[in-house]
């Protein structure tokens, strides 16, 4: 019983931290989202000036250092919005990996319920005697 009880404490410890855990992955992925977000409206307006431009060899040189710029500046946001996705994928792997922890944790639990039901009984039986 003993054993039990401590393995019981070290669950319900254990999920002490989860929903502030959970709560920080969620925060974090919140707040790519809100970046990845206002990036793509930066990149569409960046993609809709470039093909607003006049095109290759009708261009004068400020016209062409400027599509350059522009150019780049697209392609730096769009590696920046795939480096966010990335980390939401991780993000999300790591919150599944902590709520598949805490499921194992609640089956081995659960594993035990027969085990803790008899001792629950048992103790009942002690303070309360069957009427029979």
């Amino acid at each position: 019983m003993a054993s039990c009880t401590l393995f019981l404490e070290q669950y319900v410890e254990s999920t002490n931290t989860l929903p502030s855990e959970l709560q920080r992955i969620l925060a974090t992925i919140r707040f790519l989202d809100e970046k990845s977000n206002a990036l793509r409206v930066a990149v569409a307006a960046q993609t809709e000036a470039l093909v607003a431009m006049p095109v290759q060899g009708q261009r004068s040189p400020e016209e062409e250092q400027r599509f350059k710029e522009l150019s780049s500046q697209v392609s730096s946001m769009q590696q920046q919005l795939l480096q966010f996705a990335e980390e939401k994928v991780q993000l999300g792997q790591q919150a599944n990996d902590l709520l598949q922890m805490h499921n194992e944790e609640l089956e081995k639990v659960g594993a035990q319920a027969p085990w803790l039901r008899q001792g629950r009984a048992g103790r009942r039986r002690a303070i309360w005697p069957d009427p029979t």
